[in-house]
């Protein structure tokens, strides 16, 4: 959610995901993890599922940051 609202300065849109246990995503986080996951941020496991009650590893977060970071970079914006 918190990297959603650094990005959605620019950018809101619902584009729906396509997560097995999108049932399991909390309310307050369904439209952040939609918009990341269309904008390439968030992949999901390989399984299918997004595990939204699983705690983010250090590597996964900084993978996060990184994708993120890119990808405003490509815009042309600062992060």
């Amino acid at each position: 959610v918190i990297l959603s609202r650094i990005y959605n300065k620019n950018h809101s849109r619902d584009v729906g995901m396509n997560f097995k246990d999108n049932d399991k995503i909390a309310d307050y986080a369904q439209q952040a993890v939609s918009q990341l996951s269309f904008s390439g941020v968030i992949n999901g496991m390989d399984d299918g599922n997004f595990y939204p009650e699983n705690s983010l590893t250090r590597a996964e977060a900084a993978t996060l940051i990184y994708r993120l970071k890119n990808i405003v970079k490509q815009e042309g914006n600062a992060l």
